[in-house]
């Protein structure tokens, strides 16, 4: 990536970036690699966010760092925290099919407020396809970004 300059920074577009974090229900080690993979799609499209000249927001991927995600208030502080986030952003990005409950809160949150949702789906595996798109051919700007779907601008 090149380097940019404070005020080119400054300048990018930011979006929110929606995707689940909380795992289904399952056994513990099923909850335990769920959340990896949530995690690693967070990342994953924070990372194309950035290579595509945009300053991605994803609160789900700091927060629960210092807030316990399964202790109900924490949760809903880590929520309000989130929504703040949202309110600075041009756009909220949905990653991928699954719309789990917090993601349906930023969605109307973001509706509400009118800040533009972006919807971005995926022919095959969302992680397989995001990985694709940011770590090969990083250089090659004529991508077609095969296997993304977008709803929307």
């Amino acid at each position: 990536m090149k380097q940019k300059t404070v005020m080119e920074l400054a300048d990018r577009k930011r979006v929110f970036i929606c995707s689940p974090l909380r795992p289904r229900k399952g056994t513990p080690k099923e909850q335990k690699m769920e959340l990896f993979r949530n995690m690693e799609l967070a990342s994953l499209a924070c990372r194309y966010a950035v290579l595509h000249g945009c300053n991605p927001m994803a609160p789900h991927l700091l927060i629960p760092a210092f807030l316990d995600d399964t202790n109900p208030e924490e949760r809903q502080i880590g929520i309000e925290l989130g929504m703040d986030w949202l309110m600075d952003c041009d756009e909220l990005w949905v990653i991928g099919d699954r719309i789990s409950e917090g993601m349906q809160m930023e969605i109307d949150t973001a509706l509400d407020s009118e800040i533009p949702v972006i919807r971005i789906g995926f022919v095959g595996d969302p992680i397989e396809t995001l990985t694709s798109l940011v770590f090969d051919d990083e250089d090659d700007e004529d991508d077609d970004e095969e296997g993304l779907i977008y709803d929307g601008d």
